[in-house]
């Protein structure tokens, strides 16, 4: 990681999984400034507070990498609760916040996000939020005239939503509120791809499946796989 600052972030990580990441700085970084993953279970109890985190994605990942959803100023996957709140995230060369596939029971709240390159923040294929008094100023200026078919907002939720059937903080609703707007390329769009479930092609996230009854959609597939030929 090529940090130009020494980072200052205080990191903890003990029992149950518990991770936080308090008055810190973190800049200029050729990828992500944090990434919080999980292979067997989902990572919970995050906290990420009073930093700044700026400038980072100098390599432009996306560039060399088409659609590896692989950059942001943080990046979060398969995360059980997390807590980011009155941070600093500007300046990032890609997206500001991106929570990518089954994350669950996030507060993203009292942040200022401004002059990120593409989305101030993400909220793709998880469950049950709140974003709140968060404050946005010209985010996806410099993605957004690129993206002539598709509109790059301030915040972007894509297949995302409230569901009871995931047990996590906010259970049963995903909450936009009491934001900020200012001079963002587009305000708040909200996509539901149809065709983006377990197995699909269109599924980026490969090997995972939605946290609400993963087995119907096993059994539709099981179904199809059994139907006789057309021909």
């Amino acid at each position: 990681m090529n940090v130009a600052e020494a980072a200052t972030a205080k990191v903890v990580s003990e029992r149950r999984r518990i991770v936080a990441i308090l008055w810190g700085k973190v800049c200029q970084s050729d990828r992500r400034s944090s990434s919080r993953y999980s292979s067997a279970r989902a990572r919970v109890l995050i906290t990420i507070q009073h930093n700044e985190i700026a400038g980072n994605d100098t390599y432009n990942w996306e560039v060399h990498s088409p659609g590896c959803g692989c950059t942001g100023g943080g990046k979060f996957w398969e995360v059980n609760g997390a807590v980011v709140t009155d941070n600093l995230v500007t300046g990032n060369h890609s997206v500001g916040l991106w929570a990518d596939t089954n994350n669950r029971g996030f507060e993203i709240a009292d942040n200022y996000i401004s002059d990120n390159f593409s989305n101030g923040i993400i909220y793709e294929i998880s469950y049950n939020a709140e974003i709140s008094g968060n404050t946005f100023v010209k985010n996806g200026i410099g993605s957004g005239p690129a993206a002539q078919q598709f509109p790059t907002g301030a915040i972007y939720v894509s297949e995302s939503g409230g569901d009871k059937r995931v047990p996590s903080k906010y259970s049963g609703k995903l909450e936009i509120t009491n934001n900020t707007f200012i001079n963002n390329w587009s305000g708040v769009i909200l996509w539901e791809n149809a065709n983006r479930f377990c197995n699909s092609p269109t599924n980026t996230s490969s090997g995972y499946c939605t946290l609400a009854d993963p087995g119907v959609f096993d059994e539709i597939r099981a179904r199809a796989d059994e139907a006789p030929s057309e021909d």
